[in-house]
């Protein structure tokens, strides 16, 4: 963003990018504001994930115990992770391995949700 106009910012050209074939593609920037490209992009992207996990969504696998396991151990050897959550999980691990029995996510559904609660958003503005 280098220029605005009112409270909208906008992208003044031109713009350079490498092609595939390690070409400078010199090309001038959309004339809408900044934010109405990102909500556009936004949508494309949305657009083509829901599709993607419509078509190819039985594909991918559901987690299970295993799973929840191995991330519960990664989870504790995370810098993101608080030491006092590392040290509560490590005293109740086995409670929580024990919970995550015969527990399933259906990863494509929750995902699905979410894409369809940010295009909701997305139109509303």
């Amino acid at each position: 963003m280098n220029a605005a106009r009112g409270l909208k910012d906008f992208i003044v050209g031109p713009l350079h990018r490498i092609d595939d074939q390690c070409e400078v593609i010199t090309f001038d920037p959309p004339q809408k504001d900044v934010l109405t490209l990102c909500r556009k992009l936004s949508k494309e992207v949305l657009a083509s994930l829901r599709a993607l996990l419509t078509r190819e969504g039985s594909n991918i696998p559901t987690p299970g115990a295993e799973d929840f396991k191995r991330s519960l151990a990664a989870s504790l050897e995370s810098t993101f992770v608080s030491d006092y959550v590392k040290e509560t999980t490590r005293a109740n691990r086995t409670q929580i391995e024990a919970s995550m029995a015969g527990a399933t996510i259906d990863v494509v559904k929750q995902v699905l949700d979410a894409i369809t609660s940010v295009e909701a958003e997305l139109a509303g503005e």
